[in-house]
């Protein structure tokens, strides 16, 4: 039966903003928005009810457990304090250029300190916001003028009535879908949610400002969308965008003059210049990550002098393939084998432009012809908000690493409201019905949502054990030294038992060897030996090595990889202070101290240097130097282990 259309004649209030009544049936339960929130918050918990006790894993070490910056607030709101911290240069940028998203680890360190529990937490509450925001910005595009102007099928009548589970299965997917393990499992990337909940919050915001009936409900919605804005320019870079998307709504969805329409998204477009004012402010000597503990969380910093071209090229193919991980998420991988392209005449590089040229184009026609059907418009937006929430990262704007998943997390947004629409207007040709009164439609987006919800838990099981989760890297990625070493390193951790004594040794180089435990050192080694033969000039790989030796205790290995370390860097600080350790170890004292104050001429501010020579003077009876060195760590390094041995060492 076809159903009969309806003209909006005016914007609907804030309670009917996601969803307008069906047309044809009553409102029912299941059509109220507050049981449709209530359900994103249960799929939400039951996708990751087992990544709560994730480890720290990867950068999350760097950027949480050995960054003092996090353990106080003295860096904020002044940022560039953190300058004054002993702590790789690129981490320092990081905070300067994301002050919100750090002030956040720094409220969970000062509530729980390494508590896994409260990240996660955060994480996943962020996440599921993200999903509720997804529900929220697609119901207010379904109610706006531009989907009211119709009067063909497919006009807005029908689009806010029949297509009123649009929102709810847009954001279930989003939610659900396993690409997203990595942004919400991976401590250290809330970078990305935390953007991503403000720069929805502030699309939300915005269309209230446009739908509101009175001055001050305008204004406020007007500034609180402003404010999102700034704080999601302040949470990760990938905020840039915000004021194109904003004025991108504006341009399809809703119709005013163009004097207005300037005033009102002029200081939207101010706010774009926050990060390229940031980046001006950082020290022009910033140097190129050479740890492997730093490894993507820097944007539009952490460049390695590839080009702008070859960059772009590659990024076709990595942009095909999280198109691909959308539609079919398998073998997903934290470090992906992505290899750079230098040649635009190649099928890895022509074949995805195509695809992706061809996606664009649609995206164009559509818009053309959205007189026919305003669901094209929807389909559209969705198509250009996929490509350019992705410019910053997947462009001529050269990052370290090629391809990370949680890259895809702000752009799958606009991926499922593209799809969704899509699929609506395909179901109504096929059937001549609305998809959303047919119920064999609804129960095979219901199975999708359940599939997909199986698949994310399934993948959240693969970071449940650092060791799992790096063989799973290393099995996908073989040729890729970094996994290995990777590995390597979880093998090692996992190999310690740290004495009950915590100040026994502040670096926690003290171990009791466990049964067992020789079997993982054997594992560590082959890996680290593996990265050597993939990777034989890193000096990174001949570190592992010597650490995975050092406590076999088999000392003449790790001073031979100590040394072609420090042949590969000879101004690095590693080696010797590792070589120190060993020294220290065989009890000769005198050379273990030689090693420490190498390290420290290399680099004054290394804190492992000198809290390695500040024991040894304690060691030693030397106990005004050894408070002499503590008392350094703690203005270049500040930690409360550092700050209680300083205690005792002056009131012994």
């Amino acid at each position: 039966m076809k159903i009969p259309k309806k003209r909006i004649k005016a914007p609907v209030r804030a309670a009917d903003v996601v969803l307008s009544q069906a047309v044809t049936e009553g409102r029912s339960l299941w059509q109220d928005p507050f049981i449709h929130f209530l359900l994103i918050l249960a799929l939400g918990f039951i996708v990751y009810f087992n990544s709560i006790n994730v480890p720290f894993i990867f950068d999350d070490n760097t950027y949480l457990i050995n960054n003092p910056a996090i353990k106080n607030f003295d860096c904020f709101p002044n940022t560039q304090k953190v300058f004054e911290y002993a702590i790789h240069q690129d981490i320092k940028n990081n905070l300067v250029l994301r002050p919100v998203a750090y002030f956040t680890f720094a409220v969970n360190y000062a509530l729980h300190g390494l508590d896994l529990f409260g990240y996660h937490l955060v994480n996943l509450l962020l996440h599921i916001g993200c999903g509720m925001l997804v529900y929220c910005f697609f119901g207010q595009l379904l109610n706006s003028p531009a989907m009211g102007n119709g009067e063909k099928s497919g006009s807005a009548t029908e689009v806010g009535g029949n297509e009123s589970y649009l929102p709810l299965f847009a954001a279930l997917l989003f939610v659900c879908h396993p690409l997203q393990t990595q942004a919400v499992t991976y401590i250290i990337q809330r970078f990305v949610p935390l953007a991503t909940f403000f720069y929805l919050a502030a699309l939300v915001l915005y269309l209230e400002f446009r739908r509101a009936s009175t001055t001050p409900s305008r204004v406020w919605a007007y500034f609180f969308s402003l404010l999102a804005t700034v704080v999601a320019m302040e949470s990760k870079e990938i905020a840039f965008t915000l004021p194109v998307i904003i004025a991108l709504v504006e341009l399809m969805f809703y119709r005013w003059n163009v004097i207005s329409r300037l005033v009102t998204l002029a200081p939207f477009f101010l706010t774009m210049t926050i990060i390229p004012i940031k980046l001006m402010q950082l020290p022009s000597s910033f140097t190129n990550a050479k740890t492997e503990n730093i490894s993507g969380a820097i944007n539009l910093v952490n460049v390695t002098g590839t080009s702008s071209w070859d960059y772009l090229m590659t990024q076709f193919g990595v942009i095909t393939t999280y198109l691909r991980l959308l539609f079919l998420p398998i073998r997903q991988n934290l470090d992906y084998d992505y290899r750079l392209q230098q040649n635009l005449f190649t099928p890895e590089v022509l074949l995805p432009l195509v695809l992706l040229l061809g996606i664009l184009g649609a995206g164009i026609y559509l818009l053309q012809r959205s007189e026919e059907n305003r669901l094209y418009i929807i389909v559209a937006f969705g198509i250009f908000w996929f490509f350019i929430t992705l410019s910053v990262e997947s462009s001529i704007v050269p990052i370290e690493d090629l391809i990370f998943e949680h890259r895809a997390y702000l752009p799958s947004v606009g991926f499922f409201i593209s799809l969704l629409a899509g699929v609506s207007i395909l179901f109504t040709r096929m059937t001549g019905a609305s998809i959303a009164h047919s119920k064999i439609a609804t129960m095979l987006m219901l199975a999708v949502v359940a599939a997909l919800t199986t698949t994310a838990i399934a993948r959240n099981m693969v970071w449940q054990d650092e060791v799992t989760f790096w063989k799973d890297v290393v099995q996908k990625s073989p040729n890729k030294a970094r996994v290995h070493r990777g590995l390597g390193a979880a093998l090692i951790q996992h190999a310690k038992y740290v004495s009950g004594e915590k100040d026994k040794n502040l670096l926690g180089d003290m171990v009791v060897m466990r049964a067992g435990n020789e079997k993982l050192l054997d594992a560590a080694i082959s890996s680290s030996q593996e990265a050597i033969r993939l990777e034989p000039k890193k000096a990174a790989s001949y570190q592992l090595l010597a650490e995975a030796y050092m406590l076999r205790k088999n000392y003449d290995e790790a001073l031979r990889s100590l040394a072609k370390a420090a042949e590969l860097e000879p101004l690095s600080w590693i080696p010797h202070s590792m070589r120190g350790a060993i020294f220290e170890e065989q009890k000769e004292l005198t050379r273990a101290r030689q090693e420490y104050l190498m390290a420290i001429k290399i680099e004054p501010l290394s804190h492992v240097a000198h809290i390695r020579l500040a024991s040894l003077y304690e060691r030693k009876g030397e106990y005004r130097d050894a408070i002499k060195e503590f008392e350094l760590v703690m203005r270049i390094y500040p930690d409360e282990t550092v700050r209680k041995k300083l205690y005792y060492l002056k009131n012994r």
